[in-house]
């Protein structure tokens, strides 16, 4: 399914505004070793113009964590997101 939506992200992509970010992620983990969901990291990537690359080439939970994201809370996302958009709320300048 992710390869699915890689593709489809780049038909996507260059009909895309300049101020929309895109995020891939999963509503949970599921490590094969607890055959259940858990409450581990899940990845996450990001596109948009000028969302800096990092060297990270697979969509897994071990890849994304050498990212250069780190490890994020899930209600941090949402904020990076509008940031990243160039939509923020500039405070104190």
């Amino acid at each position: 399914m992710i390869e699915r939506l890689d593709a489809m992200m780049g038909h996507l992509k260059p009909t895309l505004p300049a101020d929309v970010v895109v995020a891939m992620t999963a509503d949970h983990s599921t490590p094969v070793a607890a055959k259940d969901h858990s409450g581990d990291p899940v990845p996450l990537t990001l596109f948009g113009e000028g969302v800096r690359v990092d060297a990270v080439v697979a969509f897994d939970e071990r890849s994304a964590a050498q990212g250069a994201l780190g490890r994020l809370r899930g209600q941090d996302v949402m904020n990076l997101l509008i940031d990243l958009a160039g939509r923020a709320e500039k405070f104190g300048a």
